[in-house]
């Protein structure tokens, strides 16, 4: 449905998390389409306080995954 995206980044928003990017690939089960979205660097505590929000969402299908990303030295 339309929207949530917006959903989502606004939870992302109200908890001072910024968006880096998002990609979604196309489906034909337009009723099943993961997605992930790459945050900007936030606090652990912020972004959990955000899945738990995300998580209580109707459309979502499976809880939200949250996978750190290392930077090579």
């Amino acid at each position: 449905r339309p929207g949530i995206i917006r959903d989502l980044s606004e939870i992302l928003a109200d908890h001072g998390i910024s968006i880096d990017a998002v990609l979604q690939l196309p489906d034909q089960d337009k009723h099943n389409l993961p997605f992930v979205i790459t945050l900007e660097p936030c606090r652990e505590a912020d972004l959990r306080h955000a899945l738990e929000h995300m998580s209580t969402l109707e459309f979502m299908v499976e809880p939200p995954l949250a996978l750190a990303i290392e930077h090579g030295v």
